[in-house]
């Protein structure tokens, strides 16, 4: 590092990204695109062709604003499924987000160019057994999210209730592991809860 006058590790990421880049774009055609990872401890300098795929808290989020370029949202708190489960020590870490809470995930950011979202589901600590109960009920959630950002959950909660019931028994009959959206009663009869 000393030798390439390198202080840091962010320093290191810069170089690694500068060298990165120059990679790709030699062995790539200029029309393709190229995607980033970057997060919010290391935030790496970008071009405004470059793609970035953001991982952060919705917290911080507010960092992405007046960036011209791309922007894939994959946020920890909403988009990270294994929050809230415990991990390799039995240890919990998170808070496990509900559907109802997805719901009321704020995806737009101001003067940004967010293009998409992603759900991240490392499983740290999951089997064949948990995964469909896990990604399933929540990817559908935040994806509806991702394209209708002017859903109001305090006026449509019990549309939306119907909408994600409707996607689980779609996908029970595919042979998916579904948690329940809610109570057996409130399944046949949503106005009774929402």
């Amino acid at each position: 590092m000393k030798a390439n006058n390198i202080a840091d590790y962010k320093g290191l990421s810069i170089d690694y990204r500068k060298k990165q880049k120059k990679l790709f774009r030699d062995g790539i055609s200029q029309k393709k695109k190229v995607i980033y990872w970057a997060n919010e401890e290391i935030d790496l300098p970008m071009d405004d062709e470059d793609v970035v795929h953001w991982w952060g808290t919705s917290e911080h989020q507010k960092v992405l604003e007046g960036r011209k370029t791309p922007i894939i949202l994959s946020n920890y708190n909403e988009a990270y499924l294994d929050v809230g489960f415990n991990n390799i020590y039995g240890v919990n870490y998170g808070v496990y987000q509900t559907w109802r809470k997805l719901y009321g995930y704020e995806p737009r950011i101001a003067n940004a160019n967010v293009i998409g979202g992603e759900v991240c589901m490392w499983n740290e600590i999951g089997t064949k057994h948990t995964f469909d109960q896990k990604v399933f009920l929540k990817a559908s959630v935040l994806g509806e999210r991702l394209w209708n950002t002017n859903i109001d959950l305090s006026k449509e909660l019990r549309n939306i209730a119907t909408r994600l019931q409707a996607q689980s028994e779609r996908l029970r009959s595919r042979g998916f592991k579904m948690w329940p959206v809610t109570v057996g009663i409130c399944e046949k009869d949503m106005s009774i809860c929402f």
